[in-house]
């Protein structure tokens, strides 16, 4: 009952979502940009990302997601464009090094919860007013994306893949985001690196292009 529920809900939120978005578009068409409304763009395009990884939870167990060549070069681009708001909202810039015209064969759906939901952690736990980094490089075996980020120290990096868990009162719970993040990297086979220190934090995914190896959390 409660699954059932959960699943309605879900598909209840997608169309008022998809209206206030569209009409959001349609008013900085005719009446161009305004601080107010880029306070309520940037809260619908958050409440967008939830309901992205509420629907991605659901339908996980009974549903394939279809792998294809995806030029992850320009999907890289095109997620972080759409968090630019969302950053410039908390007083953040997303500086991205995108190297050109690299290619993944992986489910676009997956790629985009692993990318969207470090952008968003990125973005909301990040020190007031410095820069978010997104880093896309390709090496001879393996394509690499790092996020960086001025940030309070992990103590624990692999206990924030755990849903809700918190690691203090200060920071908080990372959500059901790092939890796909991580069932998906092991899905597939992509290796999680965390580095953080009290100057910096790097969140590093490893895509092998080739011959594959177990995913790990180092």
């Amino acid at each position: 009952a409660q699954d059932s529920f959960i699943k309605h809900s879900i598909h209840e939120i997608n169309t008022p979502l998809a209206v206030i978005m569209t009409h959001i578009d349609l008013f900085k068409m005719k009446e161009g940009e305004n601080r107010y409304l880029a306070k309520i763009e940037a809260a619908s395009k958050i409440i967008s990302n939830i309901y992205a990884d509420l629907s991605y939870m659901v339908k996980k167990n009974r549903f394939v997601y279809t792998k294809k060549d995806l030029d992850v070069s320009n999907f890289l681009e095109e997620r972080v464009d759409f968090f630019s708001e969302i950053a410039l909202g908390n007083r953040h810039k997303i500086i991205s090094e995108i190297q050109n015209d690299i290619w993944l064969h992986f489910s676009l759906e997956e790629l985009q919860r692993i990318i969207d939901n470090n952008l968003s952690n990125a973005i909301k736990y990040a020190n007031r007013g410095t820069d978010v980094k997104v880093i896309l490089l390709e090496g001879e075996d393996e394509i690499i994306l790092k996020f960086l980020t001025v940030s309070p120290k992990i103590e624990d990096t692999e206990r924030i893949f755990k849903a809700f868990e918190r690691e203090n009162d200060v920071r908080g719970g990372f959500g059901l985001g790092l939890e796909i993040v991580y069932t998906i990297c092991q899905k597939e086979n992509v290796k999680i690196d965390v580095e953080s220190d009290d100057e910096m934090t790097v969140f590093s995914y490893s895509f092998k292009k080739e011959g594959q190896d177990e995913g790990l959390i180092t």
